[in-house]
């Protein structure tokens, strides 16, 4: 199992993107994993920022792949305290990604796909880049 961040997601989708050339070198590590876990954040955050990179057409797409292919965490309100306490602790991480923690920890995953710095140096986390 691997988690994937959006910054991953939509370099990975948005030619354009700075980090696309990277996603794609990584999209072959990832290809290897059996599953491939988001939350319902992560979700919000990639449509969010491939329409406004691209447009609401490439959301369709990029929806469908991910719905498809994802599997994608909800959360729920019990786990809210103890990603504030992440957030707390680590003070860079937005609440989206002390969100992503806290799932990681509950399903045992070490390893996150994301071009975002903020996750280094994250006790039992190793940020793919």
């Amino acid at each position: 199992m691997i988690f994937l961040d959006s910054s991953f997601i939509i370099g990975l989708f948005v030619e354009n993107d700075q980090w696309h050339d990277d996603a794609l070198k990584l999209s072959r590590y990832i290809d290897t994993k059996d599953e491939l876990v988001i939350s319902n954040l992560i979700l919000s955050e990639t449509i969010t920022g491939i329409n406004k990179k691209i447009g609401v057409e490439a959301c369709k797409i990029v929806f469908n792949y991910i719905t498809r292919n994802f599997t994608i965490i909800t959360e729920t309100k019990k786990l809210y305290p103890k990603a504030m306490q992440t957030l707390v602790k680590y003070h860079n991480l937005s609440f989206a990604d002390s969100v992503s923690v806290e799932i990681m920890k509950l399903m045992n995953i070490n390893e996150i796909t994301s071009f975002d710095d903020d996750f280094d140096g994250k006790k039992g986390i190793l940020r793919l880049h």
